[in-house]
């Protein structure tokens, strides 16, 4: 599967070897794509200076994310970002350093994958996270005074977020066994 990788992605890792989850998001992606009736090339994936990936000359907008045990893509038809993270203890420093005034610990994670939704959105890595505030709704959608998103509670050991700077219906989620995408991807590349 790491045909599935752009270069520049390849040439990141010591000797060659990325994460899997790198792999595996990008195996996605390219998943993805196809059923979305787009072509998938690893060469043609370019990347804005700030890191964003994105298919030139498609109406399609993608982000990807990775964690521990899972892998997340959103493609859509306005700008958009994506986060997923494995559940996991935090310190209090990194709750200070993330959370605004109005946001609980107990939501931790989902304020979280919000802003690295919103950061890969508006690729603004200098603000500070917490001067991103997210209102959550009882839905599953997030409110911010220039985003919109939707956070998700049904991955085991995770959360995940989309974030886009219009509102928009809250996206399936669909989950994917990892056979299927190995299975794809010996289809696809051998």
């Amino acid at each position: 599967m790491l045909a599935l990788l752009p270069p520049a992605r390849r040439e990141r890792h010591p000797q060659n070897k990325p994460s899997q989850g790198a792999v595996f998001a990008y195996a996605l992606l390219a998943y993805a794509l196809e059923q979305a009736g787009l072509p998938f090339s690893a060469q043609t994936l370019r990347y804005t200076p700030e890191g964003k990936p994105y298919l030139p000359d498609t109406p399609i907008h993608l982000s990807i994310s990775h964690s521990d045990t899972y892998a997340l893509c959103a493609l859509a038809p306005q700008p958009v970002g994506c986060d997923i993270e494995t559940l996991r203890p935090v310190s209090d420093h990194i709750c200070r350093r993330v959370l605004g005034a109005d946001e609980a610990s107990n939501d931790f994670f989902v304020h979280w994958t919000l802003k690295e939704s919103y950061f890969k959105l508006t690729e603004d890595r200098k603000r500070p996270f917490s001067t991103i505030q997210f209102v959550l709704q009882n839905d599953g959608s997030a409110v911010a005074p220039d985003a919109y998103g939707h956070w998700y509670h049904n991955i085991p050991g995770c959360t995940a977020a989309v974030v886009a700077a219009a509102p928009f219906p809250r996206p399936l989620l669909q989950i994917l066994p990892t056979e299927t995408l190995f299975d794809y991807a010996a289809k696809k590349w051998g």
